[in-house]
Formats: structure tokens, sequence, C-alpha cells
């Protein structure tokens, strides 16, 4: 059975003074990609059937945005606030074997880290060069979730704002 997973970097933050790091809201950017960008991926075949994200604001803020349509069942992860691609890694393996998709968002460099790790050689060059902020990416494996490990996931797509902004008032 193919399974498909997602790393999100969260949306555009903002940086207001003297807040935590950790309590940092979204910023109108942020916002806007992160409702271009729930359009988007609304209409994407891979769904996620469970979402894990760091439990830093402005990432429970974008998968707010992003989840508003498909209501897919949250879990907060405080490990992947720092994660390391090994703890993403961990993350991964302990999903359900029943849920064939899951969606995880982060944060730089984890997400990029994460990336490099996960995709096989022949995926390789679909990685971005540069992990923007909203950067949305689509791996499948062939594998059960307990023996993902490196170079064992396919890049299927990466979704990009910038891509999509000048689009935005069409959709």
């Amino acid at each position: 059975m193919s399974r498909h997973f997602w790393l999100i970097r969260h949306a555009k933050s903002a940086w207001p003074s003297n807040v935590a790091d950790m309590d940092r809201p979204l910023g109108e950017r942020g916002h806007s990609d992160g409702q271009t960008m729930s359009k988007i991926f609304a209409t994407y075949p891979h769904q996620p059937q469970l979402w894990i994200t760091s439990d830093a604001l402005r990432t429970q803020q974008t998968v707010e945005l992003l989840n508003c349509d498909l209501k897919t069942p949250i879990q907060l992860n405080h490990t992947l606030y720092m994660a390391t691609e090994f703890e993403v890694r961990g993350v991964l393996n302990a999903v359900d074997p029943e849920v064939s998709c899951v969606a995880i968002t982060t944060h730089m460099p984890t997400i990029q880290r994460s990336a490099n790790y996960f995709a096989d050689e022949r995926s390789r060059a679909k990685l971005p060069s540069k992990y923007s902020t909203l950067c949305m990416l689509c791996f499948e494996i062939s594998c059960p979730w307990e023996a993902l490990d490196f170079g064992m996931a396919s890049v299927v797509n990466t979704f990009l704002p910038r891509d999509f902004r000048d689009k935005q008032q069409s959709l």
C-alpha cells in the first residue's frame, strides 16, 4: 500500500517585540498565503487523515488555515518545534498503520533537513533550493510508517506560495 506524507513549513510570521519565539503569530502575508494555499491544498488528491504540528503559535495558525475545509484531526507535538530529521522520522514511524496520509507542519531548518533526509536519490532534484514560508512538499512511500528511513520517499509535488500569488484573485 502506498502512503503519503506532507512536510509543510509554517506561513510567514510577524515579529512583534517582547513576544517569545513560540508565541509569534502569523503576519499579514502569512494569513493571505495561508488562505490561498488552503484552496490549492483542498483540491489536491492526497489529503491528510492526520495532522501533526509543532506547538508554536505560527504553526498552529498555519494548520488552522490549511485545514479549514478538511477538518483533519490535529495533534500538537512539541518535539517538532526544534526537531532534527531523526525526530521527524520518529514521529512518522509512530503513525498508526491505518493512516495512509499524514501532514507534518514545522519550521526551518527542520523541513529542509527532513526533506533531504527522506527524499530518494531520483527525487532530490525536485526539492526546492529555498524552503520559503508555507513551502509544502508531498512525498510517497511504499513501506509501512514504522519502516520509513533515509532515502525511502519519492517527492510527488512541491507547492510554494509565490507560484500562486498572481492567481490569488481568481481563486
